[in-house]
């Protein structure tokens, strides 16, 4: 037998054993692809199913919830036991939702003995007992808590979530909402383009009025609600098991697999039914036949091609091998020229440095990174040993025992961080990771790869800061609603104590001996409404940019202000200088809180400085970049600057983390400050859309107010303080507010005033006493218990008399409940406790008002 001949048998072999190989192999493949496909179809129809009833069903437990919870009326409502008003209440949000989901129908109300108060889907039907067929509603009734399942009712299977209602703390009954379970048959269909039926237990089914059971399929104890009986599921054989997640079958000339899924559960978890899918795998089983054909045919011609090319071009075959050959030489000096380029780009690379070394530990190798990371030049190092260089004295002995064990005994030196040594001394934190290579005699050469840490941790600690600046206002946020709420009720019990020694003055003589006394009390209750002031400040949501003003005009404002003189005879070795740009531009403000902020930073930084020093405020115009934006939580762009600064003592780093908590102070509480006033500062510059921030030191304390910039006019104007300017014309005013202490004030305040006054004191009250005679204007409280709030009060009172004028005087802040009562027409706003002043501006104003 010659070479060639040889040559050819051994070819043929080959030839022999790939093409047996490629069947074989393609067999397998073909088996597991269809197992991959079925063990695939089966996750991504869990994951489906997982994620339609996250977002098709779970959302409704808490919607309700919600539902109640932000919609009182519909629980006042209902324990009206009106029904008619319950349903033009609830039908808005029921429309709603239907538009929102085409499978949510049902909208129950259920009385507490299990009858129907009302179905918002059909309200002519009701006063029906569903204690013996609905176990959910018997549940929560007996319970009177929430609860949520599937349930097959008289109308069908539905995803139903029953929620109690609670009215004044009285129990009035359940609202029930209902999906239709064959949602999820629905999407599965419309997304996955799936054959899908839904089958539910045939004792739970009986209850359904819409289905004849007669006609259902049946498979065991369940039932399937198919289309029609063309539908594919009605030829599915009896003998099917709904507990198997899957199993093959044949029906009419196709293969399948049937998955099945019990995902209905009913409000006790327990397994009610659940989910048919059939997936037709006909193409996947005839492709692997044909596939095995294919792979037999092509292995024969592959062989006969092969013999007839040995056979007559084995010649033309051994001058191809010797090209390829010279190819791979070729290939081989490719490999080395680029070897070389890799050594270049490594050397050249500027943040990562690579360094290598010998068993000596003498540097053989030193990047660009490695210069710049630790100091030293290429011609520095090259030769050096690397304790000369960058291993610090105390980490020497361990770091020189790793490349020893590495060196004589194996043992590889991990991955990880470490300290190295920069030229100057510096520490240098890296993650190192370390590489052996061995040279032409067998000599081995240590490469390490080092990636320095210090931007990664200033980064993090970055991250620590903004975490913890974000805890801080959610605190802060959480203290102000509780601050809110105080301040709401002292504002009430202030009224008394601000108007009364104006309306006593106005009737002393100017000589009597108790006009001082009434005037000590008047100030001292202002001064207690301006710590509420503070206190609602804390709120937030107070301090609203209204009006249009320049910066730099509240630091003269306040430099002659008797806040300013004040503190100049409190503070006289304390010196004030300013610095102030004149190219500044406006800001949307709030006057009278801007001015508050000032005084509270400039009084901080005099007793900051404790004896001798400077106080300078000055003003700059910044244009805030990105990352100062998102470090703050403010919008980047232009930005007018004003700062406080002082050459004081400076504070603790821990006093300077801490300073804008509410009731934080290091002065004495009580006497020199409530521990509110730097709140009220943070509170504001958060209200007006900016941001204050803090830096100490040694040498003092530097505050800073950021104010978004705007290009209005400025709007400020001067306030109109004559009383005399605020006389009326024997107007008819009614005063509505459920404390009769301010309904007092408020009438004498008026009566004062030359205005004729009526008293209600509830919303009730108001509305009957308009029914017969209306009234020039309504001076209307906001928050009135028990009964309507104002915000209902004036809905009503303008649905007797269109048109009607009122002004709006709280306790509290500017609520949504305010704002949308002034988008009805209400046409002013004053807060508790006020003035005469005060209040005879806003009723004169709303009366001259055009409306």
């Amino acid at each position: 037998m010659n070479e060639k001949q040889k040559a050819t048998l051994i070819v043929s072999l080959i030839i022999t054993l790939l093409a047996i190989s490629l069947v074989w192999q393609g067999t397998r493949q073909h088996a597991r692809l269809l197992e991959n496909q079925i063990e695939t179809a089966q996750a991504e129809l869990q994951a489906s199913i997982s994620t339609m009833e996250a977002f098709s069903f779970t959302p409704y437990r808490k919607r309700i919830k919600n539902l109640l919870e932000t919609n009182p009326e519909i629980g006042a409502a209902f324990a009206t036991r009106d029904r008619q008003l319950l349903l033009n209440t609830v039908l808005p949000k029921y429309e709603a939702m239907q538009l929102e989901n085409r499978f949510f129908k049902i909208m129950h109300f259920h009385l507490p003995n299990g009858r129907t108060f009302l179905r918002a889907h059909e309200p002519d039907f009701y006063d029906d007992d569903l204690t013996l067929i609905r176990p959910m509603i018997a549940w929560v009734n007996e319970h009177q808590k929430p609860t949520s399942g599937f349930e097959v009712g008289r109308f069908g299977p539905f995803f139903r979530v029953v929620e109690p209602i609670f009215h004044n703390g009285v129990y009035l009954g359940a609202l029930e909402f209902g999906i239709v379970a064959n949602q999820i048959r629905d999407l599965l269909e419309r997304e996955e383009e799936l054959h899908v039926t839904t089958y539910f237990d045939q004792d739970v089914l009986a209850k359904a009025l819409l289905f004849d059971q007669e006609d259902l399929p049946q498979l065991g104890r369940f039932q399937l609600l198919s289309h029609s009986r063309e539908d594919l599921f009605h030829h599915l054989p009896a003998s099917i098991n709904c507990s198997k997640p899957s199993q093959r079958l044949t029906m009419a000339g196709h293969s399948y697999i049937l998955y099945c899924r019990s995902i209905f559960k009913d409000f006790q978890q327990q397994n009610i039914g659940g989910i048919l899918v059939l997936q037709d795998i006909t193409e996947t089983l005839a492709a692997k036949k044909t596939f095995l054909l294919q792979s037999i045919i092509f292995s024969a011609l592959l062989l006969a091609m092969t013999l007839f090319v040995v056979s007559f071009y084995f010649s033309k075959v051994m001058d191809v091998l010797l090209r390829e050959i010279k190819e791979r030489k070729k290939s081989e000096e490719a490999l080395r020229t680029s070897e070389s380029r890799f050594r270049l780009l490594v050397h050249d690379l500027p943040n990562i440095a690579v360094r290598g070394y010998d068993q000596q530990r003498r540097v053989v190798l030193w990047n660009k990174g490695s210069e710049l990371l630790y100091g030293y030049s290429q011609q520095e190092a090259l030769g050096r040993n690397l304790e000369e260089l960058i291993i610090p004295p105390e980490s020497s002995f361990d770091m020189v025992a790793a490349i020893s064990g590495w060196l004589d005994l194996g043992v590889t030196i991990p991955s990880s961080e470490c300290t190295l040594r920069h030229r100057d001394g510096s520490p240098v934190p890296v993650f190192s990771s370390h590489a052996m290579t061995y040279k032409g005699q067998g000599e081995p050469e240590i490469y390490s790869v080092d990636v320095n840490l210090r931007d990664l941790q200033e980064a993090q600690a970055k991250q620590v800061m903004m975490a913890q600046q974000l805890s801080r206002a959610q605190k802060m946020e959480d203290i102000g609603v509780m601050a809110g709420g105080v301040a709401h009720e002292l504002n009430n019990i202030l009224s008394g104590i601000v108007s009364y020694p104006e309306l006593l003055l106005m009737q002393l003589p100017a000589n009597s001996s108790m006009r001082s006394p009434l005037e000590t009390i008047k100030d001292s209750g202002r001064r207690a409404a301006a710590v509420v002031a503070d206190l609602l400040t804390v709120a937030r949501g107070v301090a609203k940019a209204t009006e249009v003003a320049n910066p730099n005009n509240f630091i003269e404002f306040y430099l002659q202000s008797a806040e300013h003189n004040e503190l100049c005879r409190c503070h006289p070795l304390v010196l004030i200088h300013t610095n102030l740009a004149t190219d500044l531009q406006n800001i949307r403000c709030s006057e009278v809180h801007i001015m508050k902020v000032l005084t509270n930073l400039i009084n901080n930084a005099a007793e900051a400085i404790n004896g001798r020093g400077v106080i300078t405020i000055s003003s700059s115009q910044e244009q805030l970049e990105d990352y100062f934006a998102l470090e703050h939580d403010i919008a980047p762009g232009e930005y007018s600057v004003l700062a406080i600064s002082d050459d004081g003592p400076g504070l603790a780093a821990d006093d300077l983390n801490r300073i804008f908590e509410p009731f934080f102070t290091k002065k004495l509480m009580g006497r020199s400050g409530t521990g509110l006033g730097l709140t009220v500062v943070w509170n504001t510059m958060r209200d007006h859309g900016g941001v204050v921030t803090a830096a100490s030191s040694t040498q003092g304390s530097c505050f800073k107010l950021y104010f978004p910039t705007c290009h209005e006019e400025i709007t400020l104007t001067a306030q109109e303080t004559d009383l005399a300017a605020y006389q009326g014309n024997n107007e008819t005013i009614l005063v509505v507010d459920d404390d009769k202490q301010q309904r007092f004030i408020c009438k004498k305040i008026l009566t004062a005033m030359g205005y004729r006054v009526r008293t209600a004191a509830s919303g009730e009250e108001a509305i009957d006493s308009l029914r017969d005679q209306g009234v020039d204007l309504v001076v209307l409280d906001m928050i009135m218990t028990p009964g309507i709030n104002g915000k209902e009060t004036y809905a009503r009172i303008r649905e007797l008399h269109p048109g009607q004028k009122a002004i709006i005087a709280s306790g509290f802040s500017q609520s949504e409940a305010v704002k949308e009562t002034l988008s009805m027409g209400a046409g002013q706003y004053i807060k508790k406790p006020y003035t005469m002043t005060q209040l005879g501006g806003a009723v004169q104003m709303e009366l001259a008002a055009g409306r």
